[in-house]
């Protein structure tokens, strides 16, 4: 059965009159708010130098008369800058009703949702499980973050402390964004992803300062710190500032148009997956991102905008899945099994293998499982498994 790829945003021009149109409406707001924001500083500082200017030249403090003329001259700035602002807040909101009727958003009207993130390995309790996964089903978002390595307990406090709260305002902004078009919450859904990314990299953030590397390595490390270079003993190693533990994820927002088409914002940085399910069951597997994981120093993580109108389910999944699944495993699998299933028939259908073949690669290391028994594998592979689904029918 051949995959059919839904294309992105920038090969849709031909198919999608409508989605043609929408860089060039986001860049128009993002130019808009820049400018509204710019008239409003402006206006401050016309104010604040207006009576400066007067303090310092005129020394109004020491009793001389001033022209009433100069005194008109900070509260004319600020009214002649504050006009400028509400012109362009008018421009912003008129662009914003340009958007047809039938092209206003409404609520996604995801039929069923579900996520689970476990372990490939026996554990106690959650707290050595690097996947952390959240569904949305009322607002139709869904997210997977997938943290470096695996049956580590340093490192799900400090992750969670970026996931909870960066779940939260999204959740915010959704409910009281008001968004009325395609553009205006591809416009939001952009600049929070960018915001999470810079926090991976803000070094101010206790969060960030944690050792989240496996024990046995920081033990190793604190053994041998005085041995090493200067250049390998960075503050920074084994934190999420280093390159090595930025983690991985997969972030879905299902849009509904008034004319009942969809579109799906997908974000994605590292080796987590996103499958698409459409109307005739063919199987959709995104291409992998070339970020090494979300808040990369040198490449942004993969946003693109998929008309998906008649698909039945998103899916998403951490590499504990994908690195073991082909696509003819997913076109076998997947249009067969319900959501509720869909995770331990995947997991089963791998874990319950006892060889590997040339098809399987393990992106953590590159390297191709080829005729090696289930326990050898598993010895060197065991990880955290989750997954979610979002289904549209």
């Amino acid at each position: 059965m051949e995959s059919k790829v839904y294309s992105p945003i920038s090969q849709l021009v031909v198919d999608d009159p409508y989605i043609s149109k929408l860089r060039p409406q986001i860049r128009n707001q993002k130019i808009l708010n820049f400018s509204s924001t710019t008239a409003n500083i402006v206006a401050l500082a016309c104010f604040g130098m207006g009576f400066l200017r007067l303090g310092l030249e005129r020394k109004w403090w020491s009793g001389k008369n001033i022209n009433h003329l100069q005194w008109l001259g900070a509260p004319v700035a600020i009214i002649v800058s504050g006009l400028i602002s509400v012109v362009l807040r008018i421009m912003s909101q008129r662009l914003n009703n340009t958007t047809p009727i039938e092209q206003r958003i409404v609520p996604p009207n995801v039929k069923e949702s579900y996520s689970v993130a476990d372990a490939l390995y026996d554990h106690a309790d959650e707290s050595v499980i690097l996947d952390l996964v959240h569904c949305n089903q009322e607002l139709g978002f869904a997210c997977i973050l997938d943290g470096s390595g695996h049956n580590n307990p340093n490192g799900r406090g400090p992750l969670k402390q970026h996931f909870e709260p960066f779940i939260q305002k999204y959740t915010q902004g959704l409910k009281t964004g008001q968004f009325k078009s395609l553009e205006q919450i591809t416009f939001y859904f952009e600049k929070k992803i960018r915001e999470w990314e810079a926090e991976f990299k803000n070094p101010r953030l206790p969060q960030n300062r944690v050792k989240v590397g496996k024990p046995e390595d920081l033990k190793k490390f604190q053994e041998n710190e005085e041995k090493l270079e200067e250049k390998d003993r960075s503050p920074t190693m084994y934190t999420f500032l280093d390159p090595s533990y930025k983690p991985a994820m997969s972030f879905v927002q299902v849009v509904r148009l008034k004319n009942n088409q969809v579109y799906l914002l997908t974000a994605r940085a590292g080796d987590t997956s996103v499958i698409i399910q459409g109307a005739d069951d063919t199987v959709s597997r995104e291409t992998r991102p070339t970020t090494q994981g979300l808040g990369d120093d040198f490449v942004k993580s993969t946003i693109t905008i998929r008309k998906i109108t008649g698909a039945k389910r998103v899916i998403g999944f951490s590499d504990g899945i994908g690195d073991f699944l082909t696509p003819e495993d997913l076109e076998r699998l997947i249009p067969k099994t319900e959501s509720k299933s869909l995770f331990s028939t995947l997991v089963n259908d791998f874990a319950n293998r006892k060889t590997y073949n040339n098809r399987y690669t393990h992106s953590a290391t590159g390297g191709i499982l080829k005729d090696i028994g289930m326990k050898g594998a598993w010895d060197d592979n065991r990880d955290d498994v989750s997954l979610f689904v979002l289904n549209l029918i």
